[in-house]
């Protein structure tokens, strides 16, 4: 399990190598993506974790980690629900918001807070099966706009792979995971290594037994014996 000095940056190498390993992803895809979308995913009090599992079921399908990060950065935005006037300065619901609320999601809470970017797309991974075509393409369109609607139905057709790394990370399965890939990195370095040396012992053994080298090393004895005399 976790300690007190399994700090945000060793998270992140599990939660991105336990992906690479597990997943049509590489961990070098979720830093492009994470990159581009963590600052939404921090504001609206999405985890990592989570954040993750959305990197991880939109780009089994986009297959272009830049992309999915300012899709999903996009997504987030719209998915805090709330637009405020230029006149007064009031505060209404937007287009997503209302959009959601049609099949039956609400982007606040009943305490009028705004609920996560996770909250929100947990709910609609929930029943996106059950909408039916039309009313998907309409509430991805709410979402995601035209320029990013590809993101969000590749992450809502690949909902079970997000709950699948979700789980891993509720259950904490990922942790370690970077330390025990680098481990195994390191034994198969020292493993090449350990034949690379037997290789080369065995070059110069074959080397040292020919005649051509015997007089180069005398060649080079007689050379030093002459520098000491100098």
């Amino acid at each position: 399990g976790a300690t007190k000095d399994y700090n945000l940056m060793t998270q992140y190498m599990d939660l991105a190598n336990y992906a690479g390993n597990n997943f049509a992803v590489t961990s070098g895809d979720i830093g492009k993506a994470f990159a581009n979308s963590a600052s939404i995913f921090k504001t609206t009090g999405t985890n990592m974790g989570e954040a993750i599992s959305y990197i991880v079921g939109a780009n089994e399908t986009v297959q272009n980690a830049n992309k999915v990060g300012t899709s999903l950065k996009a997504i987030g935005t719209n998915l805090i629900g709330l637009k405020t006037s230029a006149k007064d300065g009031s505060i209404s619901l937007n287009k997503t918001a209302m959009a959601l609320k049609k099949v039956g999601i609400d982007c606040q809470k009943s305490n009028g807070e705004v609920k996560s970017t996770s909250e929100v797309l947990n709910e609609l991974g929930e029943i996106w099966d059950g909408l039916g075509t039309k009313k998907q393409m309409s509430v991805a369109e709410a979402i995601a706009g035209k320029n990013h609607i590809n993101t969000l139905t590749a992450l809502m057709i690949n909902w079970e792979q997000v709950l699948e790394y979700q789980e891993a990370y509720n259950n904490g399965s990922y942790v370690g995971s970077a330390e025990k890939e680098n481990a195994r990195y390191i034994d198969s370095i020292e493993g090449k290594l350990t034949k690379l040396k037997e290789n080369v012992t065995q070059l110069v053994t074959t080397i040292i037994s020919t005649d051509m080298f015997k007089d180069l090393l005398d060649g080079v004895n007689s050379f030093l014996e002459g520098l000491r005399k100098v």
